[in-house]
């Protein structure tokens, strides 16, 4: 049975309960996230990780009701913000499995409660409609794409402020908890060949699928998306070939992330909440 089955205030209150335990779990994983930074007493990484999950399931479940209906899909700004930081949330969890990746957590898990705030404070825009199955793929390759690179934007970050402080010889507590330069490095042009590999199926399966990409209210998410493909591209090559690394890795990272952002939500915010059209 789906919460519209129950009565209003039923479905009312599962939807504030099930946004509080994303939240408690968000913040808690948050928390011990950040002691472990801080070298202080911390939770294990599994609990962490059990936390982080919890609460991206439990915004995936409130999440599903506003953005699956009868009509269709619905995905406006505040749906797909969602949707943006519970696929940040499940991909650094996935991924922590294997790499040391755990640390991103401090500066997504804010994030996520974030856009949780914002399903509850703003309305929605737009209305539901149903996709061909080919622009739902471009759709997910895109998210993908988006989440991964965003993950490469936070991990430069990261990186930036590693290296600027082995720099200058004296790293704080939180810089002596990351991995060493090298490996910070590598997972930073991992998560950018990932990111590049889904970006371009999002963009291919775009032109191929989504009528009229070009028009109005898609060019310039069209055209950022290409020029951020462009500086990613740059950058591997240049990786590859130069030797880029660190500060140069940072900078064209970092400036890909932007235009990224800038295409997908600065669009959206712009389109539904100064435009006003879905």
């Amino acid at each position: 049975m789906s919460l519209p089955d129950l009565e209003p205030w039923i479905a009312h209150m599962l939807l504030i309960v099930t946004s509080l335990l994303a939240v408690i779990a968000y913040s808690c994983a948050g928390y011990w996230q950040g002691c472990a930074l801080l070298n202080r007493p911390q939770a294990s990484k599994a609990l962490v990780l059990s936390l982080a999950a919890l609460g991206a399931v439990s915004q995936a479940i409130l999440l599903s009701q506003g953005m699956l209906t009868p009509e269709g899909w619905l995905l406006d700004f505040v749906s797909l913000s969602s949707l943006m930081a519970i696929v940040l949330v499940s991909l650094v969890v996935v991924s922590s499995l294997t790499r040391p990746l755990e640390n991103l957590l401090v500066i997504i898990l804010p994030v996520a409660i974030l856009t949780l705030a914002l399903e509850w404070l703003l309305p929605q825009h737009g209305s539901a409609k149903h996709y061909h199955p080919g622009v739902l793929i471009h759709i997910l390759a895109s998210m993908l794409a988006y989440a991964l690179l965003a993950l490469a934007g936070i991990q430069a970050l990261l990186l930036a402020r590693q290296d600027w402080q082995l720099k200058h010889h004296h790293p704080s507590g939180i810089v002596k908890s990351l991995p060493p330069l090298q490996t910070m490095e590598k997972l930073l042009f991992e998560l950018v060949w990932g990111g590049m590999v889904l970006l371009t199926l999002g963009l291919l399966t775009g032109f191929i699928f989504v009528e009229n990409l070009f028009a109005q209210h898609l060019v310039h998410k069209t055209l950022l998306s290409l020029l951020a493909w462009v500086l990613f591209a740059i950058l591997l090559w240049g990786h590859h070939r130069l030797g880029w690394r660190s500060r140069t890795a940072v900078r064209w990272t970092l400036g890909g992330f932007i235009l990224l952002m800038l295409g997908f939500f600065g669009s959206k915010w712009v389109l539904e909440f100064v435009l006003g059209s879905a």
